[in-house]
């Protein structure tokens, strides 16, 4: 299920290169899932991804799958300290979009 303004056969077609930029994560908040737009980017050696309503949510690997994977975490254990601090939690408001032009 696509985020609102998001167009799905985009993010399909990102997954499916391995080059796009977009994902999303669910995550739960206190019993609602939330869906995160999340940034990743190819490197020379690696993907980066970070979450532009977390800041400070990032994660480092050396394949697109292994840094989903550990977004989810780092998204998870950022939410998780956010309430343990008392902060509340943003609500996901990015959204992305894949665009061609030549």
């Amino acid at each position: 299920m696509p985020l609102p303004g998001h167009d799905a056969g985009a993010r399909d077609r990102a997954r499916q290169d391995g080059e796009g930029p977009l994902t999303t994560q669910r995550i739960q908040r206190r019993g609602r899932a939330m869906k995160w737009t999340v940034l990743i980017k190819k490197g020379p050696t690696s993907y980066s991804a970070f979450v532009p309503d977390l800041p400070g949510c990032v994660a480092v690997a050396e394949t697109r799958q292994e840094v989903e994977q550990l977004i989810k975490g780092a998204i998870e254990m950022h939410l998780r300290g956010m309430r343990e601090d008392g902060d509340p939690i943003p609500e996901p408001v990015t959204t992305a979009a894949v665009v061609e032009a030549a």
